[in-house]
Protein backbone atom coordinates (compact mmCIF):
# COMPACT_ATOMS: atom_id res chain seq x y z
CA UNK A 1 0.00 0.00 0.00
CA UNK A 2 2.01 2.72 -1.30
CA UNK A 3 2.51 6.00 0.65
CA UNK A 4 0.25 9.51 -0.39
CA UNK A 5 0.27 12.32 1.81
CA UNK A 6 2.47 13.52 4.58
CA UNK A 7 0.36 16.02 6.69
CA UNK A 8 0.62 18.10 9.89
CA UNK A 9 -0.73 16.61 13.07
CA UNK A 10 -2.23 18.55 15.99
CA UNK A 11 0.22 16.43 18.51
CA UNK A 12 3.51 18.08 18.00
CA UNK A 13 6.47 16.05 16.48
CA UNK A 14 3.73 13.89 15.01
CA UNK A 15 2.62 13.47 10.83
CA UNK A 16 0.12 11.86 9.63
CA UNK A 17 1.00 9.38 7.32
CA UNK A 18 -1.48 8.81 4.44
CA UNK A 19 -1.94 5.46 2.37
CA UNK A 20 -3.41 4.65 -0.77
CA UNK A 21 -6.30 2.53 0.88
CA UNK A 22 -7.30 5.56 3.49
CA UNK A 23 -5.27 4.14 6.40
CA UNK A 24 -3.84 7.55 8.04
CA UNK A 25 -1.24 6.85 10.93
CA UNK A 26 0.23 9.20 13.49
CA UNK A 27 3.84 8.30 13.27
CA UNK A 28 7.15 10.35 14.27
CA UNK A 29 10.58 9.81 13.80
CA UNK A 30 12.61 7.17 16.19
CA UNK A 31 16.04 9.21 14.92
CA UNK A 32 16.12 13.24 14.21
CA UNK A 33 15.09 14.15 10.58
CA UNK A 34 13.35 10.53 9.82
CA UNK A 35 9.75 12.14 8.69
CA UNK A 36 11.67 15.02 6.50
CA UNK A 37 13.55 12.44 5.28
CA UNK A 38 10.36 10.09 4.12
CA UNK A 39 9.09 13.28 2.23
CA UNK A 40 12.41 13.27 0.51
CA UNK A 41 11.52 9.98 -0.40
CA UNK A 42 7.73 10.27 -1.20
CA UNK A 43 8.34 13.30 -3.78
CA UNK A 44 10.74 10.96 -5.55
CA UNK A 45 8.49 8.36 -6.04
CA UNK A 46 6.63 5.47 -4.61
CA UNK A 47 7.48 4.51 -0.82
CA UNK A 48 5.50 1.42 0.69
CA UNK A 49 6.17 -0.40 4.32
CA UNK A 50 8.62 -2.83 4.13
CA UNK A 51 8.34 -4.26 7.66
CA UNK A 52 6.72 -3.49 11.15
CA UNK A 53 7.76 -4.65 14.58
CA UNK A 54 6.76 -4.15 18.11
CA UNK A 55 8.60 -1.28 19.61
CA UNK A 56 8.68 -0.22 23.64
CA UNK A 57 6.68 3.02 22.68
CA UNK A 58 4.45 1.67 19.59
CA UNK A 59 5.44 0.09 16.05
CA UNK A 60 8.77 0.76 14.54
CA UNK A 61 7.20 0.85 10.85
CA UNK A 62 10.05 0.26 8.24
CA UNK A 63 9.52 2.11 4.36
CA UNK A 64 10.95 2.19 1.91
CA UNK A 65 10.91 4.02 -1.56
CA UNK A 66 11.29 3.33 -5.20
CA UNK A 67 15.50 4.09 -5.18
CA UNK A 68 16.12 1.72 -2.53
CA UNK A 69 15.82 4.25 0.18
CA UNK A 70 14.58 3.37 3.32
CA UNK A 71 13.58 4.73 6.55
CA UNK A 72 12.24 3.74 10.19
CA UNK A 73 9.22 5.62 11.90
CA UNK A 74 7.37 5.09 15.26
CA UNK A 75 3.80 4.70 14.47
CA UNK A 76 2.45 6.12 17.60
CA UNK A 77 -1.76 5.33 16.49
CA UNK A 78 -4.20 5.93 13.43
CA UNK A 79 -6.10 8.79 13.18
CA UNK A 80 -8.70 9.40 9.87
CA UNK A 81 -7.76 12.32 7.28
CA UNK A 82 -9.00 15.47 7.64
Amino acid sequence: MPLRAIHHSPVPKVARLLFADGTVILARSLVQGEVTRLGLMREAGSVVIADFGSHPDGIEVALRGVRGDACRVLAVGLDQSD
